[in-house]
């Protein structure tokens, strides 16, 4: 089904999240195994899991904290807690990662970069927009990331909505939709949730 079910999509989002968490013995007892779980909402921004209630005043926001976090964030092939798709290593310690959507959130356009993780960027190319027909999501390929390397990363609401500000007609192209952007024009490409956990065409 689609994320943006009827209602708020965001409201949907967290009530999902809020029916992940587990009891308070599970974390305890991981915890002195030093494994640790986390979630990133459609914003971009870093939780523990059973952080309730989650907003900005309980994200986790050092930046050197996230820099590290994000930096080593990748696939979960180690055949344990499958259902947190992302680990990030640091040490003997190993953190799980569950997102709402994409590991990696874009939510600012700062001077052609786009921003994630407070301080980390990732150049904007205009003609690599990709609108999920799944999600009905905006998402932005990550190119220069060491583990993710062309994965396509969700653009947060309050972006995609700045974004679209700029959106036209556009016949030519499979979404029907264009961005101009500085005086160009550029198709806005399609992808699906199949598609886009495949890496970017």
């Amino acid at each position: 089904s689609k994320a943006s079910v009827s209602g708020d999509p965001l409201k949907y989002a967290e009530e999902l999240q809020k029916s992940q968490i587990k009891e308070a013995s599970f974390y305890e007892i991981e915890a002195e195994k030093r494994n640790y779980f986390y979630h990133v909402d459609l914003q971009g921004r870093l939780f523990l899991e059973d952080m309730l209630p989650k907003n900005i005043a309980t994200s986790l926001k050092s930046e050197k904290f996230l820099k590290f976090f994000f930096t080593r964030l990748q696939k979960n092939n180690m055949g344990i807690f499958t259902e947190y798709e992302y680990i990030s290593p640091c040490g003997n310690e190993m953190n799980f990662i569950r997102p709402a959507d994409t590991p990696i959130c874009f939510n600012e356009l700062r001077d052609g970069e786009l921003v994630y993780a407070q301080t980390m960027t990732q150049r904007f190319e205009p003609d690599m927009l990709h609108f999920c027909t799944d999600t009905e999501r905006l998402y932005h390929p990550l190119f220069n990331h060491k583990r993710l390397r062309d994965n396509l990363c969700l653009i947060s609401s309050h972006l995609a909505i700045k974004l679209s500000a700029t959106f036209v007609p556009l016949e030519s192209c499979h979404s029907g939709i264009g961005y101009d952007y500085n005086g160009t024009t550029f198709p806005v490409l399609t992808t699906s949730v199949a598609e886009r956990t495949q890496g970017c065409p």
